[in-house]
């Protein structure tokens, strides 16, 4: 109990930080086992979308670790979480209705972490798995937190992901953090080496890695014949520090992807909140009585360019983060919210459009801050 406070009070102190200060590799078995060609595109990803506009065709698949996902996934920090998303159980009926939903329109990858209401996420994303037949993308994240010391908590921690989930390998296992106390980041990345080695996991990732500490572990597992697929960090358009801290640059250079949480600025992007949409409760709601009034002209902008696509301020906003190279992993905790969520996949932005969100962006001088983020 006094282990779940602290993973409480470690995410809380995390999320109002957050708010208020805003190579290939040499061998070539390995390039091998790292990028996958199939001779055709599973069907899952030719379902037409329905009620989406014109373009709703998801033809958008793209590569994690030689896995072929979604170009978009979805975020479930809300299934299980009742302190920042007001969970209850008895909308576990209509979450496994939105994770049907998303399959059927495309999106196969799902995110979830160990510290989302305490393995609820986990137990209801492995529930729901098991009740379809569609295949999934799943991945969870190891929680390096103070009392785990060694590479076997990582181990430990993962077979216990496995357990909730009722897997037996999971698609991608990521670190959550860089650890919190100094000397544990190597012991950490030899186990999950340790977890990709015994086939606990199909790929291994890390989340909130700043550039130097993604090329540090990149090469570390490098040398042990095991590639970094991917880096979770924070990314939107109130989110650009990515861009100037040399972050996007290094991964692409190392082929790691980028998996971009809050897209959608915990819903500000969406725009309703600027339409005079009820604030959310707690410390989410405290915080943005000062963003939202700051991003009217940027909304303002989403909205026009949705309107001359077809699309909604939602669905131009995650499309942005995929025109960035990475792949947006927004929350969805409705049926709708799904539906929307694939509506971003399956066209781009113009240059033009993109060139005119970049500008409007910065006029709103938010740039939230990566209190989670290393260098």
């Amino acid at each position: 109990m006094q282990h779940q406070s602290l993973t409480l009070l470690v995410i809380i102190v995390a999320f109002q930080l957050n708010c208020l200060t805003h190579a290939f590799f040499e061998k070539k078995n390995q390039l091998k086992n790292a990028i996958i060609k199939p001779t055709q595109i599973p069907s899952w990803i030719q379902e037409t979308v329905e009620d989406l506009g014109p373009q709703s065709i998801v033809t958008d698949p793209t590569y994690v670790g030689g896995q072929m996902v979604s170009h978009l996934g979805i975020g479930t920090w809300a299934w299980g979480d009742t302190l920042f998303w007001g969970y209850d159980k008895n909308s576990d009926k209509e979450l496994e209705e939105v994770y049907k939903t998303c399959l059927n329109l495309g999106i196969n990858m799902f995110d979830t972490a160990e510290v989302y209401g305490t393995g609820r996420s986990e137990i209801l994303c492995g529930k729901f798995r098991k009740n379809t037949a569609n295949e999934a993308f799943f991945a969870t994240k190891f929680a390096p937190l103070p009392w785990r010391l060694g590479k076997e908590s990582v181990v430990k921690a993962c077979k216990a992901s496995l357990q909730r989930m009722g897997l037996e390998s999971m698609e991608l296992y990521q670190l959550h953090w860089p650890a919190l106390l100094w000397g544990q980041d190597c012991a950490f990345w030899e186990g999950l080496a340790d977890c990709y080695e015994q086939g606990l996991v199909k790929a291994v990732g890390v989340s909130n890695y700043g550039p130097e500490a993604v090329t540090k572990i990149h090469k570390k597992l490098a040398s042990k014949g095991i590639p970094l697929v991917s880096n979770q960090v924070q990314y939107s358009l109130l989110s650009r520090v990515q861009e100037t801290n040399g972050l996007l640059k290094t991964c692409k250079a190392l082929n790691v992807t980028v998996l971009a949480y809050s897209p959608l600025a915990q819903g500000i992007l969406t725009g309703k909140y600027s339409k005079g949409a009820r604030l959310p409760s707690g410390p989410r709601g405290f915080t943005f009585m000062s963003l939202v009034p700051r991003t009217k002209q940027l909304v303002a902008k989403l909205e026009e360019i949705a309107a001359n696509n077809g699309k909604t301020p939602a669905q131009v906003a995650l499309n942005w983060c995929i025109c960035q190279g990475t792949i947006p992993i927004p929350g969805a905790k409705t049926v709708n919210q799904a539906k929307e969520n694939a509506g971003a996949l399956g066209w781009r932005l113009t240059t033009d459009e993109l060139s005119a969100l970049d500008s409007v962006s910065k006029t709103t001088n938010i740039n939230l801050p990566l209190p989670l983020q290393n260098k």
